[in-house]
């Protein structure tokens, strides 16, 4: 890992100045297809309305907000974050299509039964309090409504070691299918499906 590569991978979980400006357009760019594959497993009715937790750069947002006629939302605790968005999303922003603010995962300024659809992609490493998280996301979520955790790396890949550098480098706790499965039925989700491809992983879970 050159030094470039190491300054935009310590200001993932947490993107600011001049480096987090660089890691949101790098993570834009490199998970477009990987968020891709794991929206192709959610069903997203035109009428839903979604959230996107962690929103980093903002690309997801746009890519749900085509998705629906209803307001797509995305939250991040980086404020650098939240200004990526805002220009990548500014035209539907203005239509009011598209809000984004600054909230955390474990605390999010929602009503009970708000959203038909969450996603989180390449966020959930860096949760301080999954099991809070995932309670809140329940929360916020309406009955039948779907979550989507999507990650490009997995505690049990066939060489999980590959990725100790980047654990070095950042706090962060890589996630199995069990773990999140666990993690998702503790918190009142069923339906749980796990979906692998090479070392990525989409799970999907209902609120019954």
């Amino acid at each position: 890992m050159n030094f470039f590569e190491k300054k935009k991978i310590q200001n993932a979980p947490n993107p600011k100045g001049y480096w987090g400006r660089q890691t949101l357009k790098m993570m834009n760019k490199r998970h477009d297809g990987l968020t891709d594959w794991g929206l192709s497993f959610l069903s997203v009715d035109e009428t839903d309305k979604v959230l996107d937790v962690g929103c980093g750069g903002g690309r997801t947002v746009k890519k749900l907000s085509k998705k629906t006629t209803d307001t797509v939302w995305g939250i991040d605790i980086s404020s650098a974050a939240i200004e990526e968005s805002f220009h990548l999303n500014k035209a539907a922003i203005r239509r009011d299509k598209v809000v984004i603010c600054k909230a955390d995962v474990a605390d999010m300024p929602f009503d009970d039964a708000t959203f038909d659809i969450v996603t989180a992609v390449e966020t959930v490493y860096f949760w301080k309090d999954p099991d809070q998280s995932f309670r809140e996301i329940f929360r916020i979520m309406k009955s039948g409504g779907q979550v989507m955790i999507l990650t490009e790396s997995r505690a049990d890949a066939d060489h999980p070691e590959k990725w100790d550098e980047l654990k070095e480098a950042i706090d962060m706790n890589i996630p199995s299918a069990d773990s999140l499965a666990s993690a998702l039925t503790n918190a009142g989700f069923v339906g749980i499906t796990a979906h692998i491809r090479g070392d990525g992983l989409c799970v999907i879970a209902e609120k019954p």
